[in-house]
């Protein structure tokens, strides 16, 4: 029997097995066993210990902190601000042991504590596993908890698992419901579907998304997201493929904790993520019709997939090479968790703040030297015009992550997340000066789309979308640190615009071009709506920040509006409601 305690040179808790200590996940009567001991083992004192924080942080401490494996059991504790203690629980079925601790890391942010262990499994004396615990608790107290399996061998291996959540002062509640979050595109091909939340009865599951609370009476008294299962292999590129395999899902309440039940197939060379998240209070409202458009267009089935990493996006015809349609790639612009900042924010659902933190990390852990973030894809038709593969900038992505940590800065005034977005509109700016683009007559300056690190002459084109955003992007952050070349730069771009407005407008689609090319051609076809929507926040912020609209970008955005009300895709015109214009008339006045 291996029982180690990692944390202390003490052995802090001991549990007592006896037979072959093959654990069997159903087996109720360990379950209830195992609760009552921890319960008494926590109520009494034990030596965890603490790392110092970096030292402009002083005045904050890491929390006290143990790990405790005992073959196929692991416990993680830790205490809380108000002293309580709370641990982590996982059993480990289909005769696994956890045999060794191959690696462990704490990482302190200003938003939350990071513990990673890696731990290997073993099966008899042929069958081995890895896997990785992530356990992101963060500055709220609500608490991300990350599992990924590795099956590095040829075998074919079942795995299952239990998760609960220790508490030694427990909150009564007398019953618990679990909603299954049900996303009707089985076929990854229609995102646009109506999302199905549907009461589960208290019998296995698919893997999908589940929200659990645990009740007294009337009233929440604790709540639980456990996320979808994801199966895949790595490719080469930077993308991931889906690979499915039979699961379900379950809870046990027979004793006083409630344990979530995991039961799958782990395919050779492949690796299994599972996430939870915990929280003393209201993790979603989802009743709220609100909140659950949000989660309908953030999509937590396969079209995205969330993880310790943020979201992984479905490759459905985006150009990648080496995709398929189940594969994925890392969409590091973090546009979901930017949206739901900008327009759905609320307090009281913590789910929100979670995602948006979560994601927040994923770009400080993944940012390279170069002081921006690239996914490793690479573009087929990017590398047949450019010769370009993997190692370049990309001004959508990138200043799509900035745009979001501007929002992040606003909601959690994180300098952090500022001085990163800070780099990502100095880096616009020494391309401008550097002529990385097309200048106009009027000292306007279009950036190109993608800059290559290791051809850093080369010319590329540039679109529209990509540059009113970029102009968007460096007002907020003119307005945020007062610094005028932010300003400055917008407003070379909106001038570069001017100067060729109308060489944008495609007349006989009646729609813009997608980019001008290195060749002075306007060529391709413009998206559908990104353009449309990047118009109209360049608007408002032109509105809030330099108190004007744009004529030219007005211009050009009612010419969009056109065709996609004649495309029926929108109902109404927002840049031609005078209501709206008289509005923007009266706040500059103002």
């Amino acid at each position: 029997m291996r029982k180690t305690d990692y944390g202390s040179s003490k052995i802090w808790c001991m549990v007592k097995k006896t037979g072959g200590l093959a654990l069997t996940l159903n087996i109720q009567s360990k379950l209830r066993k195992l609760s009552v001991f921890l319960v008494m083992v926590l109520i009494l004192p034990w030596p965890g210990y603490s790392y110092a924080p970096p030292s402009e942080h002083k005045e904050w401490r890491i929390p006290e902190h143990k790990l405790f494996t005992d073959k196929d059991y692991l416990s993680f504790t830790y205490r809380q601000a108000n002293g309580n203690e709370k641990t982590l629980q996982m059993l480990i079925g289909e005769r696994w042991a956890i045999t060794e601790l191959l690696s462990k890391e704490v990482r302190w942010y200003d938003l939350a504590t990071d513990w990673e262990y890696t731990f290997s499994l073993t099966q008899g004396s042929n069958k081995m596993l890895r896997l990785h615990l992530s356990i992101r608790l963060q500055s709220n107290e609500d608490c991300f908890v990350f599992l990924k399996f590795f099956n590095d061998s040829e075998n074919i291996s079942a795995i299952s698992y239990a998760v609960s959540w220790l508490d030694p002062h427990p909150r009564a509640w007398n019953d618990w419901e679990a909603h299954g979050f049900i996303y009707p595109n089985e076929t990854y091909t229609d995102p646009l579907s109506s999302l199905s939340i549907q009461a589960l009865e208290k019998t296995p599951w698919k893997g999908n998304m589940v929200y659990l609370k645990s009740k007294m009476h009337n009233w929440t008294v604790q709540t639980w997201l456990k996320g979808a299962l994801f199966h895949s292999r790595k490719l080469s590129h930077g993308l991931i493929e889906r690979v499915d395999s039979p699961s379900s899902v379950w809870l046990d309440d027979s004793t006083s904790l409630l344990w979530t039940h995991t039961r799958t197939w782990i395919l050779p060379n492949t690796q299994l993520q599972d996430w939870l998240l915990y929280s003393d209070l209201v993790l979603l409202n989802i009743y709220s019709a609100r909140t659950k458009k949000v989660l309908e267009v953030t999509d937590f089935s396969m079209i995205k997939h969330f993880s310790r990493d943020g979201f992984h996006y479905l490759t459905v015809s985006t150009g990648y090479e080496g995709e398929s349609n189940r594969t994925y790639y890392w969409d590091y612009s973090m546009y979901a968790a930017r949206s739901i900042l900008e327009y759905y924010y609320t307090d009281h659902e913590r789910f929100f703040h979670a995602l948006a933190v979560n994601c927040y990390l994923a770009l400080i852990v993944h940012r390279q030297d170069t002081q921006y973030w690239r996914s490793g894809t690479v573009s087929g038709w990017l590398n047949s015009l450019y010769h370009m593969e993997d190692r370049y900038f990309d001004t959508r992505f990138n200043v799509d992550a900035a745009l979001f940590l501007l929002f992040f800065h606003d909601r959690f005034q994180s300098q952090q997340a500022l001085d990163m977005a800070q780099k990502i509109g100095d880096l616009l700016l020494s391309y401008m000066s550097r002529g990385l683009g097309f200048r106009t007559p009027n000292d306007g300056m279009m950036i190109q789309d993608y800059v290559c690190e290791d051809q850093p002459t080369l010319r590329t084109h540039a679109s529209l979308n990509h540059l009113i955003n970029e102009a968007s992007f460096l007002l907020k952050l003119y307005d945020i640190t007062g610094i005028i070349y932010y300003r400055n730069g917008a407003e070379r771009i909106i001038k570069g615009i001017q100067a060729t407005e109308e060489q944008w407008k495609n007349m006989a689609k009646q729609d813009f071009f997608y980019a001008l090319f290195p060749d002075g051609r306007y060529e391709g076809d413009d998206y559908l709506t990104l353009t449309y929507h990047d118009i109209l926040r360049y608007q408002d912020f032109s509105a809030k920040y330099l108190k004007e609209r744009n004529p030219a970008i007005q211009r050009l955005g009612r010419f969009k509006e056109d065709f996609l009300y004649n495309k029926k895709v929108i109902e109404n015109k927002r840049l031609q409601d005078k209501r709206d214009y008289v509005y923007h008339q009266w706040e500059k006045a103002s």
